[in-house]
């Protein structure tokens, strides 16, 4: 009608339409498709970046269950050596109990030792489950043990560090012939 020929001018706005919706349609599902490519590879990097921070928290575990270990060898040996004085003082039974002690900490040591981590972890989440009250009671008295531990440290290096000083001030004085 517009450009002479009757219905023309109808189809031509339809068809121009439909090709623009199919040309769109087009676009948006290559745009899906590359949106599906991007979180594919983001979510590889994110597992991969996962999956790295977990090697190295198991490393790190590692290190620590080894330096734990090492660390209960040394207690196990200061715990005989105890044991062998209270036995050199006649004191037997008390001497046995230590004995016992060490020896139990040595074997505790070795499992420590051998096993992985995760292998130590659900044997302890087992024992917890199965023993809570001796579970709790144990983490407590550990607790109280470093706490221990720790403040008789600090009084050692604390002592040692004031007897330092008071070796170095007594000899200034004692060579005036004071006291």
């Amino acid at each position: 009608m517009a450009n002479g020929q009757p219905g023309r001018s109808d189809r031509d706005p339809q068809r121009s339409t439909d090709q623009s919706v199919h040309a769109a349609e087009g676009e948006a599902g290559g745009v899906k498709e590359q949106a599906r490519e991007a979180a594919a590879e983001m979510k590889a990097g994110a597992q991969d970046a996962a999956k790295d921070v977990k090697e190295q928290v198991r490393s790190s575990a590692a290190k620590q269950k080894d330096a734990a270990a090492q660390q209960m060898d040394g207690w196990a040996h200061a715990l005989k050596s105890a044991s062998d004085d209270l036995h050199g003082r006649g004191q037997d039974s008390a001497a046995a109990w230590v004995r016992q002690a060490a020896d139990g900490l040595e074997r505790a040591s070795g499992t420590v030792r051998e096993r992985d981590v995760d292998d130590l972890i659900g044997t302890v989440e087992d024992f917890a489950r199965r023993q809570p009250v001796a579970f709790l009671g144990g983490a407590v008295a550990a607790g109280f043990g470093l706490a221990r531990l720790m403040k008789s440290s600090a009084d050692r290096r604390r002592s040692a560090t004031t007897g330092s000083r008071m070796g170095a001030t007594g000899s200034r004085m004692g060579e005036g012939g004071e006291l």
